[in-house]
């Protein structure tokens, strides 16, 4: 690479795919902005994370804190994580060094990569990763950061709390609990499509909220099958209409279209670049 090259602000980064220009702007985009890995960042480009670090050094890009500043308050993307850490995702203590870790576990890439960005917007260091597979040989897809300043003030949180705090924003708290324990699929002649936990004060609430806001909606008690397995509380939304209007409005990047269904097709979260790596939920965080 030439003197040239960087003082110009472009470097030509070799991959087994291509010659692709890393410029000093992309550099600054998804390190500093994107609060991206610089492992992530090489994963777009076909290189290693060093190779990234190479060149942000030249480019004289300063280097993050190691102190991550969390943005704890009331936005849309914390909200979309509450709702995701309602269902899929999950805060956890190690029992080896007792380091706390925010992560997610789940089939559905768009939809660990859409938890990664909102996790990056908060400030927290996400990465995503393919680690196993299912019996079925699909691959399951993990997100994982740790932070200790964001377990702590979850913790630090009642369950009345953070259900409170999540849904300051509706719609992106359904959209997270949606793309965690939603489906939407035929019944008999009919679309239905539903959410549901074994938390019933939980479901109790997302009910409740539905028909605040103007969906004909329904709670339903599914009992358990034995003693070992608790109650379960799903709301259902059943008019088409309905539905349709809950997809335009929530956007979830996954299960937004059953077989055979066209008119409650809203756009997923991702744009292509996602599908490359690159996680952007079309644009700015809403923080």
């Amino acid at each position: 690479m030439s003197k040239n090259a960087v003082n110009s602000g472009e470097a030509k980064v070799s991959s087994a795919r291509k010659n692709i220009i890393f410029t000093k702007e992309k550099a600054i985009e998804l390190y500093l902005v994107r609060n991206m890995p610089m492992s992530d960042i090489g994963k777009i480009y076909g290189v290693t994370g060093s190779a990234i670090n190479y060149w942000i050094r030249k480019y004289g890009i300063q280097k993050r804190s190691k102190v991550q500043k969390v943005l704890f308050m009331p936005t849309p993307t914390l909200s979309y994580v509450f709702g995701v850490l309602h269902g899929d995702g999950f805060v956890l203590v190690s029992p080896h060094n007792n380091s706390r870790y925010v992560s997610l576990r789940v089939i559905d890439k768009a939809f660990a990569e859409s938890f990664a960005v909102a996790l990056r917007c908060l400030g927290l260091r996400a990465t995503v990763k393919s680690y196993s597979k299912t019996t079925a040989g699909n691959p399951v897809w993990q997100v994982w950061c740790r932070s200790k300043s964001f377990a702590t003030k979850w913790n630090q949180l009642t369950p009345a709390e953070r259900l409170d705090m999540g849904m300051l924003y509706p719609y992106d708290f359904l959209r997270g609990l949606y793309e965690s324990e939603g489906t939407v699929k035929w019944h008999k002649t009919s679309l239905e499509m539903s959410i549901g936990t074994t938390n019933k004060p939980l479901m109790e609430r997302v009910h409740k909220e539905l028909i605040r806001m103007g969906f004909k909606s329904r709670f339903v008690t599914v009992p358990g099958a034995t003693d070992v397995y608790n109650d379960f509380y799903r709301t259902d939304i059943y008019n088409n209409l309905d539905i349709a209007k809950f997809m335009a409005f929530v956007k979830p990047c996954i299960k937004y279209e059953p077989r055979n269904i066209h008119h409650a097709n809203p756009e997923p979260s991702l744009d292509s670049d996602a599908q490359e790596g690159v996680e952007s939920t079309k644009g700015d965080c809403n923080v």
